[in-house]
């Protein structure tokens, strides 16, 4: 007999003896297993009223609202078990980490950091939530602790992989997302890792092939939807390039790097308005970044706006000495640039400057452009 059909044979008995404990818990457990969600949180809800202290009760409430996607009222169901132990402290993470509060999933989760029985779904919600708040050494340290026996988890080591992409430790990166690759599924976090690693080689046609693998997966990938866009320059196809960072752009919207390339895209292609409303839109992001001043200035010293351009040049300048934007917009001023080549050989020094956003290594692409 399988699960639902055991929980429709339980739920009669139930119907019978409201009040029994063990019988009311076989049916919350037999609804979990067949899936049955609305009807665990209907059980759930009931024994909660009826036995109000039992931290089991609580436990299974908070899984079921998690089933049905209702992230804060699970992390409230698991915060209030009055118990510490590590599946309790990882469920509470987990729903925690489902609603993107990272730092609050690292300090649940820090604790059992060195637990020998630290399961691998625990250990890669800790990893991916200390890459979002920005502690790559130490996620390595901490995976380093459970390496040993860590090995055949190919969702840990995707995650790891990425996170040494953008440590820039290109040659370990490599050699884990080859690992998670072989053994059988194909992790989002590896095909990014993959996907990056092809681009910094300039074979844009593998990279393509991963980026949108991992669209399969996930159509709202950011990262690949910039890496496609880089592949696209690659292929000097900028039409293609500025269709695909418009997209990235959009699931990375604070993503100053991703809005200057396209904004640069933009200016390669003619459309100097577009591109002057990207530089103001990654200007909002952060008024102290000199290369977004810079690009302010170009769009205007392209557009013959003397007064504006040289105001932002000094801008851009004072923020950073040397800033290439700023710099291209005075020989933009000064006439002595017209030509098409060197202007995009310089524009993609300039994109070189900032971290990608599916790693750390654009500067390492944008090398292997053949332009000088």
């Amino acid at each position: 007999m399988d699960a639902l059909a055991q929980l429709e044979k339980m739920e009669g008995y139930l119907a019978q003896d409201p009040g029994n404990f063990e019988l009311l818990a076989r049916v919350i457990d037999l609804a979990l297993e067949a899936q049955q969600w609305q009807r665990a949180l209907t059980h759930t809800e009931a024994a909660v009223k009826q036995f109000p202290d039992d931290p089991y009760m609580r436990y299974r409430r908070g899984h079921a609202l998690f089933a049905l996607q209702q992230y804060a009222e699970a992390e409230a169901a698991f915060a209030s078990v009055d118990d510490h132990n590590i599946n309790l402290s990882i469920s509470l993470a987990i729903a925690q980490q489902a609603q993107g509060k990272h730092q609050e999933t690292v300090d649940t989760l820090l604790p059992w950091e060195d637990a020998p029985d630290l399961p691998a779904h625990g250990l890669l919600a800790l990893l991916r939530s200390m890459h979002h708040v920005a502690q790559l050494e130490e996620a390595m340290a901490i995976f380093h602790t459970h390496q040993a026996r860590m090995m055949q988890e190919a969702s840990v080591l995707s995650a790891v992989s990425l996170i040494l992409l953008d440590l820039n430790q290109i040659e370990e990166a490599g050699r884990m997302s080859e690992a998670a690759l072989a053994l059988g599924p194909r992790p989002l976090e590896a095909l990014l890792t993959s996907g990056t690693l092809a681009l910094g080689f300039a074979t844009p046609d593998i990279a393509v092939e991963l980026f949108n693998e991992v669209l399969t997966l996930q159509p709202k990938e950011g990262r690949s939807w910039a890496g496609l866009g880089m592949a696209s320059m690659l292929k000097r196809d900028m039409h293609g390039a500025i269709a695909q960072l418009e997209k990235a752009a959009q699931y990375l919207p604070t993503h100053i790097g991703t809005l200057h390339t396209l904004a640069w895209c933009k200016i390669f292609i003619g459309d100097i308005a577009g591109a002057g409303q990207v530089f103001e839109q990654a200007l909002a992001l952060d008024r102290n970044f000199g290369e977004s001043h810079g690009g302010i200035a170009v769009v205007a010293a392209l557009r013959g706006e003397r007064e504006v351009a040289q105001a932002a040049i000094e801008r851009a300048l004072r923020l950073d000495r040397q800033g290439l934007a700023a710099r291209y917009a005075e020989m933009v001023l000064s006439g002595v640039t017209a030509d098409p080549e060197r202007f995009r050989a310089l524009a993609f020094r300039i994109m070189s400057k900032h971290p990608s956003s599916f790693g750390n290594n654009l500067a390492e692409v944008v090398q292997r452009f053949d332009v000088h």
